[in-house]
């Protein structure tokens, strides 16, 4: 009798542990450039089409246009990603990269956040080159705290010449990212002046014959052959374009991408040099006759997570950070397994990190330490003793278990032949 009661609660226990559901994740909020382009962000009309059905819907508010305003719904420790937009590119030389950042970072409920996400620089030809503009850094302030949250810069403009000046230049990807200062811009042996350096301490970048990207505390220069400097955050942010600079006419309109870019020079028949890109402090621009544009600098807050580079349009990503979850079964559900059988154990996770199986508290050996994202993990297990066995996943990051579940499975005599 004794033995009915316990395998009876055993059993309970065990639906308890299979019926019960994975925690949701807390919704993700994604800003992105709602189908902008050029050197002005989105209008209140295309955000609020480009977030419609999605948890930001409705709670983003354009005041200063390309600026996107949104409050803090709940006191916590958030998930905080953002990337700078790429430079643009020619036919055979790709724009600088755009850096992306994730930290995690305590916000507070009420605070107001202007999200400003970086466009993709310009791109265009003429008959004897082709140049890019600089891509747009993307900006998050707490307007609440008077405080940037995170910079992340853009990629400078690639560069080409192919008639009188033949060189091909990709643009210069956004500084790395615990670096404020923005990258030099590039040049060449048939360049007769320096290409632009990086500006520093949120200055702009440094325009000689290109024109530099914004910084957040100036606007970038003006290049010598027709683009424009990027504008800094704070006065609105808008790219550079290409127009009369001087007594010099370019000959096409090549923008830099909204989030401070600077706009490309092009100059026919010998003149085509890459913008700077935008960030915590500006790109620098391309030196004279063929050079690509300089990446913008970067800046962050929180506990530093991860960091990498990213192509064309910038984005930011906000999410609660609520505890990872692990749930674990058998195959089809089962709540058995058989005596030197292979049996597959699934455990799903919802925050990457590493996934170690344990049968009574023993690793179950080639189940240790599995690296993997979010989604199934699985293990094979060879149950040798007929008995009953509490399985259990744990979920580590940092050397650290933070999520566990543990599954009772009752281990029968085999049933099949050998």
């Amino acid at each position: 009798m004794r033995k009915r009661i316990t395998l009876g609660l055993l059993l309970a226990f065990l639906l308890s542990s299979l019926s019960s559901a994975p925690a949701n994740a807390a919704p993700l909020y994604t800003f992105t450039n709602a189908s902008s382009t050029g050197i002005n962000g989105p209008t209140q009309a295309q955000v609020t089409s480009a977030y419609t059905g999605t948890p930001l819907a409705g709670l983003v508010t354009i005041n200063t246009r390309g600026i996107q305003e949104w409050t803090v719904p709940a006191t916590g420790e958030y998930w905080l990603e953002f990337a700078g937009a790429s430079g643009g590119y020619t036919p055979n030389a790709l724009g600088g990269k755009g850096r992306s950042i994730k930290v995690k970072i305590n916000l507070t409920a009420g605070h107001l956040l202007r999200i400003l996400v970086g466009q993709e620089g310009g791109r265009q030809e003429f008959t004897t080159g082709y140049a890019g503009g600089g891509g747009g850094g993307t900006y998050i302030y707490n307007s609440s705290t008077s405080a940037y949250l995170g910079v992340a810069g853009g990629g400078g403009g690639a560069a080409q010449g192919n008639s009188s000046y033949v060189s091909t230049q990709p643009g210069v990807d956004a500084s790395a990212y615990n670096s404020t200062a923005g990258a030099s811009g590039t040049g060449y042996s048939g360049s007769y002046g320096s290409p632009g350096a990086g500006g520093t301490n949120g200055s702009a970048g440094v325009a000689d014959g290109g024109a530099a990207g914004a910084g957040i505390n100036a606007n970038g220069g003006n290049g010598g052959y027709g683009g424009f400097g990027g504008t800094r955050f704070l006065a609105g942010g808008a790219g550079g374009s290409n127009g009369k600079s001087g007594s010099v006419i370019p000959t096409l309109e090549v923008p830099g991408g909204f989030g401070g870019g600077a706009g490309s020079s092009i100059y026919n028949p010998y003149e085509a040099i890459g913008g700077g890109g935008g960030g915590y402090s500006g790109g620098g621009s391309g030196a004279t006759r063929i050079g690509a544009g300089g990446g913008g600098g970067n800046f962050f807050t929180g506990t530093y997570v991860s960091n990498g580079l990213n192509t064309g349009h910038g984005f930011v990503k906000i999410q609660l950070a609520v505890p990872p979850t692990v749930e674990l079964s058998l195959s089809a559900g089962s709540s058995t397994a058989s005596k030197g059988v292979n049996t597959t154990i699934s455990a799903v996770i919802d925050d990457a990190g590493l996934v170690t199986f344990f049968a009574d508290n023993r690793q179950i050996p080639g189940c240790r330490r599995i690296s993997a994202s979010v989604g199934t993990v699985n293990c094979t297990w060879k149950p040798a003793v007929q008995k009953v066995v509490i399985l259990r996943a744990d979920l580590s990051q940092n050397g650290s278990v933070v999520a566990t579940k543990s599954l009772i499975v009752k281990v029968q005599r085999r049933t099949t032949l050998r």
